[in-house]
């Protein structure tokens, strides 16, 4: 999606410009490069977002709205009010409104709105059409994962922006650069955004993972949560929630 100011963020316009069609120098002639874009809805998604509705008294749906300011909740969570029905305009104006709440911020570097169209250097760079073969880690049909080795035809400036094309073994590319990397479009799309220059989208050191204990994070989570009732329960004025309509499975759940 597209700012209707034609302005972004730094991070973002540098995204457009990267994955736009591209030349860089090839042994003795130059290589071209460019995306097939697909437009059509994914199988099993509609063309606009499905249907949300408020939360009931069986906790089994949920609703991102405004609280209805009457104070009534279930089960200790406030009745939220039904959202309007989505449309593209709407979605639109949400957009640019995020994109300028964070602009407006200040907290990072690239966040500065700048000129889609302008470039932001005159250095060409392909790397986001390197192909990226995944060695660990992938998840949802994703090209690269938490451990990935990227190949090109040319020099690869920016490995982190290689995970946009997946590697073929049957393919008509001529690979003659190869790098190892790390990190998929989630974690690019963060780390672009706390970047504090655009030198360091180049930086060729690749990110180590370290994976979590999901029982750790929930257990910590747990007793937390265990204290707070605890706490509550023992406070006769309190007129809070005294108990969890979660069974042990669901709190889980949840937390994934």
């Amino acid at each position: 999606m597209i700012p209707n100011a034609g302005q972004a963020p730094k991070w973002l316009a540098l995204l457009y410009q990267r994955l736009s069609p591209a030349k860089a120098p090839f042994r003795t002639a130059v290589a071209s490069y460019k995306f097939l874009t697909d437009t059509s809805a994914p199988n099993g998604f509609g063309t606009v977002p499905p249907t949300i509705i408020p939360w009931n008294t069986e906790g089994t749906s949920w609703v991102f709205g405004s609280v209805n300011g009457v104070g009534a909740n279930v089960n200790g969570y406030s009745i939220l009010l039904m959202p309007p029905p989505y449309t593209p305009q709407l979605g639109q104006e949400s957009y640019d409104l995020l994109l300028q709440f964070f602009s407006n911020s200040g907290a990072y570097p690239m966040w500065k709105q700048v000129d889609i169209t302008t470039p932001l250097t005159d250095d060409p760079d392909v790397s986001a059409f390197a192909a990226a073969y995944n060695e660990l880690g992938g998840a949802l049909g994703s090209p690269a994962g938490t451990m990935t080795e990227v190949f090109s035809e040319v020099f690869i400036k920016s490995p982190i922006l290689a995970v946009f094309s997946s590697y073929e073994e049957v393919s008509y590319r001529a690979f003659s650069h190869a790098r190892l990397f790390g990190g998929g479009g989630c974690y690019l799309g963060g780390r672009l955004q706390e970047m504090s220059k655009l030198i360091d989208v180049t930086n060729k050191q690749r990110p180590i993972f370290k994976l979590i204990d999901f029982n750790e994070f929930y257990e910590v989570c747990g007793l937390w949560l265990a204290g707070v009732l605890t706490a509550n329960a023992e406070n006769t004025t309190a007129t809070g929630q005294k108990s969890v309509p979660l069974s042990v499975q669901d709190f889980r759940i949840m937390l994934r």
